[in-house]
């Protein structure tokens, strides 16, 4: 039973081996001459000459149906062939050679319905090389060129120039960057007024006891405050003093001026009282008086239109 086993196997193996060998066989046979031919020598003068990796070219007539280049052709080929029509009838064919030698071109044509290309005599070209002999190299063996300043010198401008003009845009950014924005001017802070510093003092007394200097500036902003109302802007002592004796006897303010000079310099039960409410009409009347003001001031402006 193992013998006849054995036997079996041997003969699956052996015919395995006989499939493989016919279809290796049978690939080969059907290469195309322009792959697997080396270069043919010839007795004849090629009718066109190219050198190594280079394209020639030639013309000929064929008038029996219109010629196409072999698509089998591929870039393992030793040599390259394209087709162009220049007139019904003409062609002219391109062809670039990898291996130097004389090579047929007829095997790389055929017609364009498949059936191969029949010439009366061979189309030998030469591809002739320009390296000296045993140079060791081919035109697919050349490795690419490594780095060098040398060979990038137009990059390395670019970039060169590139840094030059970014180091100054920047130092400029960084500058705006940094830069502050603009205080805004402080705001101005209006100076009251004698009127305002008076009623401000008169406001804390209603509250509170005024001390010595709060009282002694109470009166001398009154005395100002009356002057400026009754327009008297002299300086002198006599002056002051005749005004002052003038605001005391005045119909209008010299209530007033007495009854705080009571209230502050002789105090009694009630005075306060009453120098506080004087004070209030006097508010009272100045801001009355300071409303008519602009209108007054209109009026007049309007009345002096021609």
């Amino acid at each position: 039973m193992m013998h006849t086993t054995r036997t079996r196997l041997s003969i699956v193996v052996v015919a395995a081996m006989c499939t493989a060998g016919f279809s290796s066989a049978l690939f080969a046979a059907r290469q195309t001459p322009a792959q697997n031919a080396p270069s043919q020598k010839s007795t004849v003068d090629p009718i066109s000459r190219a050198a190594r990796g280079t394209t020639g070219s030639l013309e000929l007539s064929y008038e029996s149906a219109p010629l196409r280049a072999k698509a089998t052709s591929d870039l393992t080929a030793p040599i390259l062939v394209r087709v162009s029509a220049l007139a019904p009838s003409r062609y002219r064919i391109e062809y670039m050679g990898l291996v130097s030698g004389s090579y047929d071109l007829a095997p790389y044509l055929e017609q364009v319905d498949g059936r191969p290309a029949q010439f009366a005599t061979p189309i030998f070209v030469e591809i002739f090389t320009q390296l000296p002999p045993n140079h060791g190299t081919d035109v697919f063996g050349l490795s690419a060129p490594s780095f060098g300043l040398r060979g990038q010198y137009r990059t390395l401008l670019i970039a060169v120039g590139a840094a030059w003009v970014l180091v100054p845009v920047a130092v400029v950014a960084l500058r705006l960057a940094r830069r502050k924005p603009p205080t805004p001017p402080a705001p101005v802070v209006r100076e009251p007024s004698l009127t305002e510093r008076l009623f401000a003092i008169v406001d804390d007394a209603r509250t509170r006891e005024l001390t010595t200097d709060e009282r002694g500036r109470l009166e001398l902003l009154l005395l100002q405050t009356l002057r400026s109302a009754a327009q008297e802007s002299s300086s002198s002592p006599a002056a002051l003093a005749a005004a002052t004796e003038a605001l005391r006897r005045d119909a209008v303010h010299g209530p007033v001026l007495r009854a705080v000079e009571r209230w502050l310099h002789a105090e009694s039960a009630g005075e306060a009282q009453h120098a506080l409410q004087t004070l209030e009409a006097l508010r009272a009347a100045q801001a009355r008086a300071s409303a008519h003001t602009p209108q007054s001031s209109t009026q007049s402006s309007t009345g002096a239109k021609p």
